[in-house]
């Protein structure tokens, strides 16, 4: 496991080097923050109750007047968590690493619909069922293959918000048919001049 997180900051570090380097005009570089509300289909605790933190980069490039790609690595923390109408306790913690593809259809010049796809991997699963936190990694896939949708609205020449939501296109748990769903709120910050 240490490994496989030292192996992803590298990965992370390198790909922040690149693009806060190779800046053209077609291309921005942007830093994410921001929050989500997750939660998991099919382990019957309703609501987007599991707050989580988000951060990140993308490299966004022009490819038309309206058009535009963006890949993206992102940390997210996933999972679930019971509310007080639950019928039973448990909060879930999937911790990821996902790489994001996504094209910007801009309705104008700082309004842009999104789409794309996810793939995370997992790197840290706990649950806890009301007796401490224990190790899931055993439970959860190491991979989760999604799709995205959002917007990001434009407020400043440098800074964005953005909308998104993200949903696992298979199931995440070896057991049972379990699935991501995480609503996203980041602010994006462009880099450079």
């Amino acid at each position: 496991m240490p490994r496989r997180s030292g192996f992803i900051l590298l990965v992370f570090i390198t790909c922040y080097s690149f693009w806060s380097h190779a800046q053209p005009e077609t291309i921005k570089s942007k830093l994410i923050l921001g929050i989500l509300g997750a939660q998991i289909d099919g382990d019957q605790l309703g609501g987007f109750d599991k707050p989580g933190l988000v951060a990140g980069m993308a490299m966004e490039m022009k490819i038309a007047k309206r058009f535009s790609v963006q890949p993206e690595i992102v940390y997210n923390q996933k999972g679930a968590r019971s509310n007080s109408k639950s019928l039973y306790f448990a909060i879930i913690r999937l911790s990821y690493i996902n790489l994001n593809g996504v094209v910007n259809l801009y309705l104008r010049d700082n309004i842009a619909l999104q789409g794309g796809l996810s793939y995370g991997v997992l790197f840290r699963a706990k649950a806890d069922g009301g007796g401490g936190f224990i190790d899931a990694s055993k439970v959860y896939k190491k991979g989760d293959l999604g799709y995205l949708v959002g917007i990001d609205y434009r407020f400043t020449p440098k800074t964005s918000v953005n909308i998104r939501l993200e949903y696992s296109l298979g199931s995440i748990n070896e057991i049972v048919p379990q699935y991501n769903n995480a609503l996203l709120f980041t602010l994006r910050f462009i880099m450079g001049k």
